[in-house]
């Protein structure tokens, strides 16, 4: 299956979302989640993106599509141009092409997220040509064109709402009007700027939002529609059919139609221009990579676009540039401030043999680089694809919510229709105008915008936060158990210790320097790292090995010359038959036993260094009420003494990574909620069996995929800012989910007129138009608080 991030047109409110998502999922072999807040698709599917697309623009919300030229070098008429221009048509992703033989160009527009460029350029290599790409973006720029309808909509609907409105408040207004044009030609014109209004910047309310009602499935779009089409027709119908009305009804409410329309068209720029704020954190991670790198050449270094930077290449930076690529040091020694990757505040010494990750600054020296990663392959290029998931994630209380959605303009439908007829059989007297009045404003103030918003929002703003410190979230509900974790399993080697062990020999029968570094060599354990380490400073030469096999959690084994070595813990050895020495570990130090054939050839302590954050984390978790359980494959020796430092009173030692997933259930069922902090491949079972699995992110690929989290930086203390951002979004959630809810349940039934046998008046269907575009906002600028957590 392929994955795309597709961006969706037309979507107002959490009813398109579910039907645009609906529409997906009904595909075969397709799995999408629609995200309201970044107007966005997360699809996986094995179904061409010209299929998604035809499902989605039957919906009537259509995918993004974004266009680009592409220069085409001698390119002429002929049967080879005509080829070009038909197997690009032919991609999935392209919607149409077009050929500029003249101008030696193709225009290519292609749904957004599901191709690039470059996928254009190797087709047009293929074909024997060279291409360029001269402009890309969008077609269709969303922002500025609700910006441009709401003040084309506020400039049609002021003059009106001023004679109207004013004139109830200062009645002179209209006597003026009517001395000057009279009353019955100033009707004549409000329809006429009112239409205008409908016709043209508030069109979309009408060719949505009736289609949808057509077909059954009503959406927001739907209700503003109905509501103003009333308030426009019993008006339209006051002006040219006044004999269908009684005498006294005779009232004219152009102006809350268009007041509604502008409001509701401000409210949605004033939410995108919020929404866009909220999800700066991608905008910001993309704009950390350098658009050049100065490559090393057989004529010095010259700067080349990053795009054209292969693997392997000699990269030079100097001092305050921007890294452009992944890479190790293989000259030079500076400072590097990686906050912007790492959330570290401090800037870390580089130099040779380190590691260096793309978007990061060198601060004082000039280093050489050898690429490892760039563009798509590079970290920062993987934050930003991991940023994006979890910002496409929906939570499990978001599937709750999904099915109330769904029934939410049905039901607001029925409440209109019957708060009509309340009106108009149980208070006959208050005459048509007031059933029209506090229907269209029961139609206009419901709201699920924001009970769509409520969820997607904050975790769009909680997740980008949650990125600038390091920290990402790679499933939704790993983050919502996270909030509420009780327990925390902890792995020892690289998480509680900095997991650069130091070897000391305690007992060898005779040299076999070569021998240990021989079979070392073959695996990437921080110990095998360390002890060939120690075998190459003894003047060790490589030999060679054959049948060499890693026993996980116990050592490795291997031939060298015919004989068998092993070289593990004293478990590996007991099931080999192999009797150990009885030697003293010193304290927190695990022994580790070579031997040949079925002798002890050597006795080897390794010691590893208490993590200098981990006491702090420890007592911080137990602080919070989560209690720290150190899950170990080390001996019970090593792993007390680390438990005693750091005042862990539950450890378990001497477990293989089958045992740590067994420890990890036991502790479910024990403590409730429980995560799992490890960097090892070992350690994967254990993330995988954890309500929450959180990976060192300097550890293996292997943790890092069976993690809900990553810590960036490779510092567990992270997972104290993970935790309470994790608590900060999940309440940022709920409040949204309060004010969502409790906005439709006071003021739907206030819209209703249930409040006027009290005393209180009718509501104006225009303030129940602001206040249903000050709700998303209200939602939407509630989760931006998130952005100083």
């Amino acid at each position: 299956m392929t994955s795309f991030n597709i961006s969706i047109q037309n979507m107002t409110c959490a009813g398109c979302a579910g039907r645009a998502e609906r529409a997906l999922n009904a595909l075969g072999d397709t799995q999408s989640i629609v995200n309201l807040a970044t107007h966005s698709a997360r699809v996986d599917t094995s179904i061409s993106p010209r299929e998604l697309q035809q499902a989605l623009q039957a919906v009537g919300y259509p995918a993004r599509i974004d266009k680009v030229m592409i220069q085409i070098a001698d390119i002429q008429a002929g049967a080879q141009a005509d080829t070009l221009e038909r197997e690009i048509i032919e991609h999935p992703s392209v919607t149409a092409a077009s050929l500029n033989r003249v101008a030696q160009s193709i225009w290519v527009e292609f749904i957004a997220g599901t191709a690039s460029p470059d996928e254009f350029l190797e087709i047009i290599e293929r074909a024997g040509f060279v291409g360029q790409v001269e402009r890309q973006g969008e077609i269709q720029p969303i922002r500025n064109m609700d910006f441009r309808r709401a003040i084309l909509a506020a400039l049609l609907t002021l003059p009106v709402f001023v004679v109207e409105m004013g004139g109830h408040i200062y009645p002179p207004i209209h006597a003026f009007v009517h001395s000057l044009i009279g009353m019955d030609l100033w009707a004549l014109m409000s329809f006429l700027f009112i239409s205008a209004v409908m016709i043209w910047p508030g069109r979309a309310f009408y060719s949505i939002g009736l289609r949808a009602l057509l077909k059954g499935a009503p959406e927001m779009n739907s209700l503003v529609a109905l509501g103003t089409l009333a308030a426009w027709g019993y008006s339209t119908c006051v002006v040219f059919a006044p004999d269908l009305l009684p005498s006294d009804q005779h009232f004219l409410y152009f102006e809350a139609a268009g007041v509604i329309i502008t409001l509701i068209l401000f409210g949605r720029f004033m939410e995108s221009r919020a929404k866009g704020k909220a999800g700066a954190a991608i905008e910001r991670l993309i704009g950390l990579q350098p658009q050049t790198a100065w490559i090393k050449t057989e004529d010095g270094f010259s700067e080349t676009p990053i795009e054209q930077v292969q693997k392997g290449a000699i990269v030079r930076v100097k001092a305050g540039e921007k890294i452009p690529v992944d890479g190790a040091v293989i000259a030079g020694e500076s400072y590097v401030d990686q906050a912007m990757i790492t959330g570290e505040p401090m800037p870390v010494v580089r130099s040779i043999g380190d590691r260096l990750i793309a978007g990061t600054v060198n601060q004082d020296g000039t280093l050489d680089i050898k690429t490892t990663g760039v563009g798509a392959t590079a970290m920062l290029a993987g934050i930003v694809r991991l940023v994006q998931d979890a910002q496409a994630t929906k939570l499990p209380v978001q599937k709750h919510l999904d099915g109330v959605i769904r029934i939410f303009v049905p039901t607001i439908l029925f409440i209109a229709l019957g708060t009509f007829l309340g009106w108009r059989f149980l208070a006959p007297d208050a005459g048509v105008n007031s059933a029209i009045i506090a229907a269209v404003s029961v139609l206009v103030i419901a709201c699920p915008c924001a009970l769509g918003l409520a969820t997607p929002t904050s975790i769009l703003v909680g997740t980008g936060r949650a990125a600038d410190l390091g920290v990402l979230f790679r499933r939704g509900d790993g983050l919502q158990l996270l909030a509420d974790v009780k327990a925390i399993a902890l792995d020892k080697t690289g998480t509680l210790t900095i997991g650069r062990p130091s070897v000391t020999s305690l007992y060898q029968s005779h040299e076999h320097a070569s021998e240990l570094a021989s079979l070392q060599s073959r695996s990437t354990h921080p110990i095998a790292k360390a002890m060939e380490a120690m075998a190459r400073d003894s003047g060790a030469t490589l030999m060679g090995v054959q049948d060499f096999r890693a026993e996980r959690g116990r050592g490795v084994m291997g031939s060298i010359d015919g004989t068998i070595w092993r070289i593990g813990s004293a478990a590996m050895m007991s099931e080999a038959g192999i009797s150990v020495p009885d030697v003293t570990s010193p304290k927190a130090a695990s022994l580790i036993y070579a031997a040949k054939g079925h002798d002890v050839a050597g006795v080897y302590a390794v010691h590893d260094e208490i993590h200098p954050k981990a006491p702090a984390l420890i007592a911080m978790l137990k602080q919070r009420g989560i209690e720290p359980v150190m899950i170990t494959g080390d001996q019970n020796a090593a792993a007390q003494a680390v438990a005693d430092q750091l005042g862990i009173t539950t450890f378990h030692a001497q477990t293989l990574p089958a045992d740590k997933a067994n420890l990890v259930k036991a502790l479910q069922q024990s403590h409730g909620i429980t995560a799992f902090l490890g960097d090892g491949v070992n350690d994967a079972p254990a993330m995988a069996q954890a309500d929450v699995g959180i990976a060192i992110g300097t550890g293996s690929d292997i943790a890092i995929e069976s993690s809900d989290v990553v810590l960036v930086a490779g510092d567990p203390a992270g997972v104290l800012v993970a935790q309470k951002l994790a608590k900060a979004i999940m309440a940022n959630i709920k409040q949204n989910l309060i004010w969502a809810f409790g906005y439709n349940v006071v003021l739907i039934p206030v819209a209703a007129g249930v409040m006027v046998p009290f005393g209180f008046g009718m509501l104006n269907p225009i303030l129940a138009g602001a206040a249903m575009a000050i709700s998303s906002i209200c939602v939407v600028s509630n989760a931006l608080r998130l952005r100083r957590a």
